[in-house]
């Protein structure tokens, strides 16, 4: 499995095709390399935590709910008001992200 650099860096070369030398307006960093910093930014955002002082999850998904105790839940969507607010509300579980699956 490639790592999330060595994707990115095939993302960049991909992207960026003939243009690989020209330097990006305004920066001195190539087109590649802009793009490398896209997509790695892209990945991070995919897999970040939400904390749920942000927000609170939605019905019909499924979470990983991370708790106080740095354990992990996995809730699927009909469990989520019955399950994870209850917890939220008790400071029980600090964050959860959103699994797809595609």
């Amino acid at each position: 499995m490639k790592t999330i650099e060595e994707a990115a860096q095939e993302y960049g070369e991909k992207a960026t095709g003939c243009f690989q030398n020209n330097l990006y307006p305004h920066c001195d960093e190539t087109l590649s390399e802009v793009a490398q910093k896209d997509f790695e930014a892209g990945v991070e955002f995919a897999q970040r935590w939400i904390p749920v002082e942000d927000e609170l999850p939605e019905d019909s998904f499924q979470y990983l709910c991370k708790t106080i105790d740095n354990e992990y839940r996995l809730i699927i969507g009909e469990h989520i008001k019955n399950w994870i607010y209850p917890h939220v509300l008790k400071g029980q579980i600090t964050h959860f992200r959103p699994i797809e699956y595609k």
